[in-house]
């Protein structure tokens, strides 16, 4: 089988036009519809709308979307799988599998835990795991068959979840007049007499990955073996382990980022190389999203430009 690739829209802007013309010639749906929708998503800050395509060498063969409603009655689920096309002379293939698999596994991504999709066929989509609950209505009054699957969690992903969980959760230490609640974090290193609770203001990003990383089942150790001065409670030894031969999990800023990579950054904190790292949550040609901690001492969702990228880390399903 001819090698393919799914891209995302968001993370290759330069294919809008095309993606337009082709959603809007198989579907026969006016442009000004996928237009719109397409170009809100390659800056929305919402999780939906997402599109994606199925390319063989720089051919569009295929694709789907990743909406909030598929103009059915059922709007209380989301997200819908929509619009999963494979052209006619690559059917056969197994292809619309693969789509198929890669909209679950990006709707975990997103964090949620199921995905939706309506058909008029039948005994097609069971054939790949969905299962079919009941029935919906479109807005011409159609009755159309719905359908469920479960999200596919990946490593990644779910570390991705977690640490926009976590960083929700406001963890902060001695500022704005409240006390430090860093203790789940700093908990996992070592204190020392002079080295006490207090002594992690400002200074706790690098923490805050070790403890997502913990939650999700890494079994990182606190210190790396070898010639490390700090332990995972520092950006340096982070980019130093990573570039180890026997890790070998460093990425440069100009590589391809991924959902739940971990982020080092440069001369956001203190001039230094890297000064500040966190968890990728979204991403796009211009910018990095990350979960983190320590941004002004408080947990936080940050966006900021790819220039500030040190480069990435990538452990997949190190353990």
């Amino acid at each position: 089988m001819d090698k393919c690739k799914i891209i995302s829209l968001r993370e290759n802007p330069e294919y809008l036009k095309r993606a337009i013309d082709f959603y809007s010639l198989k579907w026969n749906v006016p442009r000004d519809i996928y237009e719109d929708s397409m170009t809100i998503s390659l800056t929305t800050q919402s999780p939906l709308p997402r599109w994606f395509l199925m390319l063989k060498e720089d051919e569009i063969i295929g694709s789907y979307g990743l909406i909030t409603n598929d103009v059915i009655s059922r709007q209380d689920l989301w997200p819908w799988l929509c619009a999963v096309y494979i052209e006619e002379k690559e059917r056969g293939k197994a292809l619309s599998s693969k789509l198929l698999e890669h909209g679950r596994i990006e709707a975990a991504k997103l964090g949620y835990s199921k995905v939706y999709l309506c058909t008029d066929h039948i005994g097609l989509y069971e054939k790949y795991g969905w299962s079919h609950f009941g029935f919906g209505y479109l807005r011409s009054g159609t009755k159309v068959r719905l359908y469920e699957n479960e999200a596919i969690k990946t490593k990644s992903s779910e570390l991705a979840y977690i640490a926009i969980r976590e960083a929700n959760k406001h963890f902060h230490g001695n500022c704005m007049g409240s006390t430090t609640n860093l203790h789940p974090l700093a908990d996992l290193f070592p204190y020392t007499e002079t080295w006490t609770i207090d002594s992690w203001d400002n200074c706790w990003c690098s923490a805050f990955v070790f403890y997502c990383l913990r939650l999700c089942g890494y079994e990182l150790p606190v210190k790396p073996e070898g010639d490390f001065e700090a332990n995972f409670g520092g950006c340096t030894t982070w980019a130093k382990w990573s570039k180890l031969p026997e890790v070998d999990n460093f990425i440069s800023p100009t590589g391809t980022p991924q959902i739940g990579d971990i982020v080092l950054f440069q001369n956001v904190y203190n001039g230094k190389s890297p000064d500040h790292i966190g968890i990728l949550i979204n991403f796009s040609n211009e910018w990095v999203e990350t979960a983190e901690g320590n941004f002004n001492n408080v947990s936080a969702i940050v966006k900021r430009p790819k220039e500030t990228v040190y480069g990435y880390i990538r452990l997949g399903e190190y353990v």
